[in-house]
């Protein structure tokens, strides 16, 4: 089923979707978690959404699409390290998340607060805040992981983490860098690279950089679970998965907030660059 979605197969969903409607918009998306998101900030039918199954094929989608002369066709990726890379999209018909991902965000929104509220522990969380906010103490937790993705990137390791168990998260999420880099590089059954990984990670400048744009999401979520099952909470496993804190952010995520990002101010100017096409409501 993968195979098939390729960016000529996408591209073709969208030369599609504009015979269908021409006057409507469309937008590209990363993944199921985007499309569940955006479909509630964004005034656009569902099925002008494309799920283009990771950003590589939104933005040699949105290439084609661009290439081609289309019109009307918004592209929304998660900026990863782009702030720190210096990465600049050629293309005007793409947008980005305003921190590392959408779920950093989201993170950084009320919907944290509310999910707090709802399933954390009053008492221990004020305890945890007697010397960090719980925001700090989950990004702090997620800093040297998502150096290593970095390097991962820098590199061009291959480094995998889609799947991680995340063992190395304590209960009080005080994390070793060597075990960190141990998991990793066992999960990608990679046997050599742990001292460079290592020197890269002791010689970063971590003050030099906004940690929201280095943390990712997904590993900022394994932290929460973890966090709310000890450290902020008393909450049992099954409640902490992923997908379900995940879901909460999003439900928590107001349209009001979504207004205040420059997420939402970059799409305005598209939408005025790209008369008559319209996606905010």
């Amino acid at each position: 089923m993968f195979e098939d979605i390729t960016p000529e197969a996408l591209a073709a969903e969208v030369l599609f979707l504009r015979a269908q409607a021409p006057e409507s918009s469309i937008v590209l998306l990363e993944g199921d978690s985007d499309v569940r998101l955006f479909e509630n900030l964004l005034d656009v039918d569902i099925s002008n959404f494309v799920n283009c199954f990771g950003k590589e094929n939104v933005l040699l989608t949105i290439e084609m699409v661009d290439e081609g002369g289309l019109r009307g066709v918004l592209a929304i990726v998660d900026a990863d390290f782009a702030a720190i890379l210096g990465t600049v999209y050629a293309s005007q018909n793409v947008v980005q998340s305003d921190f590392h991902d959408f779920e950093v965000v989201l993170f950084n929104s009320t919907a944290l607060d509310r999910l707090l509220t709802e399933d954390g522990s009053r008492e221990k969380i004020k305890k945890v805040q007697e010397t960090n906010s719980v925001r700090e103490v989950l990004i702090n937790s997620c800093l040297h992981l998502g150096c290593l993705r970095l390097y991962s990137q820098k590199t061009a390791s291959n480094l995998k983490f889609k799947g991680m168990r995340y063992r190395f998260l304590g209960r009080k999420l005080e994390v070793q860098i060597d075990e960190i880099i141990k998991e990793v590089f066992d999960h990608s059954r990679k046997h050599t690279g742990h001292d460079d990984a290592k020197k890269f990670i002791n010689n970063f400048s971590f003050s030099t950089v906004d940690p929201n744009q280095l943390v990712c999401g997904h590993d900022l979520i394994a932290a929460l679970g973890v966090a709310l099952q000890s450290l902020i909470g008393s909450r049992n496993a099954v409640h902490c998965a992923a997908p379900e804190l995940e879901s909460k952010l999003r439900l928590g995520f107001s349209r009001e907030e979504f207004s205040k990002t420059r997420t939402y101010a970059d799409i305005r100017a598209w939408e005025h660059r790209t008369v008559p096409f319209r996606v905010l409501h």
